[in-house]
């Protein structure tokens, strides 16, 4: 029979062998890389993406507070409240309808469960991993590392610009 103590941990990207691992109690993010075959030369660790279930449920339960808090807030707000001066009853119930929106539109963010691993843009290699330890349904993706760099928004050039190892983001900010 299988350990029921046994955790399941997905490892996708730029790991040799990506897929769902089973790892003892205990096992760390270093451990389950190591499992999924190590690093291609391709892995890019500053931007990999940790997820774990716990921190998703714990942000879920923190936005649910705040848009709970802000909505009493909001109802108290325009229950007893009188048009201000210049202001019609119009005025005062498109901007509660505004706030409503906004209300809506927090209420509907779904928390991804996001855990800051504090990566270095150097990290290479599989020591560079932080010793964490995992726990049950945790995700770690490491994605290739990008030739190019995006330059988007208020610039003359928006366009992307090949990658050069040691060239300031003012420079390309100065080609755009």
């Amino acid at each position: 029979p299988m350990d029921k103590h046994a955790l399941f941990v997905r490892v996708g990207g730029e790991v040799n062998a990506p897929g769902v691992y089973r790892v003892n109690p205990g096992g760390t993010l270093r451990d389950v890389v190591e499992q999924a075959g190590g690093l291609t030369p391709h892995s890019y660790l500053y931007a990999s993406i940790f997820t774990r279930v716990s921190a998703r449920q714990a942000q879920e339960k923190q936005l649910q507070q705040s848009a709970d808090q802000m909505q009493r807030e909001l109802t108290s707000k325009f229950a007893n409240a009188t048009p201000q001066a210049g202001q019609t009853g119009a005025d005062q119930q498109a901007q509660l309808a505004m706030q409503q929106s906004a209300l809506a539109r927090l209420s509907s963010i779904k928390p991804t469960g996001r855990v800051v691993l504090d990566m270095k843009p150097r990290f290479s290699t599989i020591a560079d991993i932080p010793d964490f330890t995992l726990e049950d349904g945790d995700t770690f993706y490491i994605p290739p590392q990008l030739s190019t760099v995006q330059v988007a928004g208020a610039v003359c050039n928006a366009n992307a610009f090949r990658y050069q190892p040691g060239k300031r983001l003012k420079a390309y900010l100065n080609d755009a």
